[in-house]
């Protein structure tokens, strides 16, 4: 996250809770912020969820 303002954090969790990909999401400590688990059929699945869904949340700095 670029920020770890609780609005931020608060608007990330309730945007990810909506993404069917997403079976868990953690908050972290340390380097990362969050930590999400994710199901998809394959990898091109995966860059398609990481470019059209994880990179156009608001606040994602780092994948």
């Amino acid at each position: 996250m670029d920020k770890q303002a609780l609005e931020a954090l608060n608007h990330f969790e309730e945007r990810i809770a909506l993404v069917p990909e997403v079976m868990s999401c953690f908050l972290m400590t340390g380097d990362a912020d969050y930590l999400l688990r994710v199901v998809v059929k394959d990898l091109h699945n995966y860059q398609a969820f990481l470019t059209n869904t994880l990179t156009r949340i608001p606040g994602v700095a780092h994948i």
